[in-house]
């Protein structure tokens, strides 16, 4: 929850007040531009310190160059306003080509919740357990939970890969229809916009929230039937020559 509402800060909080605050003494253009700078900043400070790179913020970063680029030539604020709308098309979209049952003897495409779920657990140790035979098993704790657990993570997932693309599709289509069809002043676009950004996160986040605690008991309950190291003598258990590297 603290890192939904520090996400919701960087992404929207702070945007909005400095949007608020600035152009009440510059132009919306240069209001909008220098309201995007926090999740830029963001974006590169990330970068930085974790060392590794975020296709996701990357995309950030060019959008926000290529924007602020063309509405500095042009004075327009609305083809700003449409580099937000474009970010969230392209993210509905990746999350909408994860969902292809893409698979080959060198890849298969995963829905992209888990790829991030990936990158979060890239440092964790792996899953340890022995089975009903006392054959020891090591896997990395995103493929045990993708390839032993199976089917109720698969199903998570999808249906969340699947609500975000849905949903940032629908966002996109608002944002982009005030836009362009209709007349309402910029500053009345962008509160409306983010008011919708909000409701979004905040729906898919207690979403993916109570979908995790439901699969965490699952996944509880299987270790708890499944996983035998406590229960059979240590000197009966054989290492699995699968797991040897």
């Amino acid at each position: 929850m603290l890192s939904l509402l520090f996400v919701l800060v960087i992404d929207v909080g702070l945007p909005l007040a400095l949007y608020y605050s600035i152009r009440t003494v510059l132009a919306d253009v240069y209001a909008l531009l220098i309201s995007g700078i926090p999740p830029f900043l963001f974006v590169i400070i990330k970068f930085i310190y974790k060392r590794r790179v975020d296709a996701l913020g990357c995309l950030v970063v060019v959008a926000y160059v290529v924007s602020a680029a063309i509405s500095i030539a042009t004075g327009d604020a609305r083809a700003t306003l449409l580099r937000d709308s474009g970010i969230t098309a392209t993210i509905a979209l990746l999350f909408g080509l994860s969902l292809l049952p893409i698979r080959t003897p060198w890849f298969h495409v995963r829905p992209l919740t888990f790829l991030v779920g990936q990158q979060m657990y890239q440092e964790a140790p792996p899953f340890t357990w022995t089975d009903a035979n006392g054959v020891y098993h090591e896997m990395d704790i995103m493929e045990w939970m993708w390839d032993v657990i199976g089917r109720p993570v698969r199903l998570f997932h999808r249906l969340l890969s699947g609500g975000w693309s849905f949903f940032l599709f629908a966002e996109f289509a608002i944002r982009v229809s005030m836009i362009l069809a209709t007349d309402l002043p910029v500053d009345r676009i962008y509160l409306y916009g983010t008011i919708i950004t909000i409701v979004v996160v905040i729906f898919m986040t207690s979403c993916t929230i109570i979908g995790a605690i439901g699969l965490q008991r699952y996944v509880g309950r299987w270790v708890k039937e499944n996983d035998y190291t406590d229960r059979l003598p240590e000197q009966t258990q054989t290492e699995d020559p699968s797991s040897i590297a």
